[in-house]
């Protein structure tokens, strides 16, 4: 479109469907002022934007913008969803997942309206994380509501049948099998989401001599590793921050 033999003419105007308006105006401010102004509504399709006309230094300012602005809620309803459609691969992601793993309380708990806003996709790269920090009572109940907010989005009745349907195999991620007697009995035995055999299932494998197979995950959760040089620390906020000092 703008480079070439032959430019574009037309009488008024050029379609650009693929383009939001607010990135492509960053993108025009930043050609003829060198300016970035974006904002964390627009930064991520401004990035794309720069990557679709070849403007690595615009696309460059933008991810350094993301990182320096990360934050439970931009992270979790624009970062992951942005980045996981446009490149589900890229540094971003891993930063964000990252992120979310350290903060997994607060993503589960004071953000979970946020969170069941995410795509589908996005929920499965956060709930397969084997490193990600958050009690399944909560992971479960945000799933849950997840599955009721998908369910309207999609004009489905929220019964548990519908929630289970949009959920998909999603909520074999969710360790049911470690989960207490009385967690069990609160929340997910009584919501419909498990049927009768997953339920004798996650029993059997609780409290059986001989633990049998079950579809749901089973492996405790840990907290990220880091290296600094030839040493690994846990990547807690504490536990890294001390383990360092004394490194040093």
């Amino acid at each position: 479109m703008f480079y070439g033999s032959s430019p574009v003419k037309c009488a008024t105007a050029i379609d650009i469907p693929d383009v939001l308006p607010a990135a492509f105006a960053r993108m025009l401010e930043y050609i003829y002022t060198d300016a970035v102004n974006v904002t964390i509504d627009d930064v991520f399709p401004t990035m794309q934007c720069a990557d679709k006309y070849d403007l690595p230094r615009l696309a460059d300012r933008c991810y350094d913008f993301i990182l320096k602005d990360l934050r439970i809620n931009n992270c979790l309803l624009h970062a992951l969803d942005w980045s996981i459609d446009s490149d589900p691969d890229n540094s971003i992601v891993e930063n964000c997942l990252h992120f979310v793993d350290l903060n997994g309380q607060e993503v589960f708990d004071t953000e979970s309206e946020r969170f069941a806003q995410l795509k589908h996709r996005t929920v499965r790269r956060i709930l397969e994380r084997a490193t990600l920090q958050a009690d399944d009572t909560l992971i479960y109940a945000a799933v849950d509501k997840w599955a009721m907010a998908a369910c309207a989005r999609n004009n489905l009745d929220p019964s548990a049948a519908n929630r289970r349907k949009v959920l998909g195999d999603v909520l074999y991620l969710i360790r049911f099998p470690l989960m207490t007697d009385k967690q069990l009995a609160d929340g997910p035995a009584g919501s419909g989401l498990l049927s009768p055999s997953e339920l004798l299932e996650i029993h059997l494998y609780k409290h059986a001599t001989t633990k049998r197979p079950v579809q749901f995950a089973t492996h405790p959760r840990h907290p990220p590793l880091i290296h600094v040089g030839d040493t690994t620390f846990e990547d807690s906020e504490e536990v890294f921050l001390e383990d360092l000092v004394r490194h040093i």
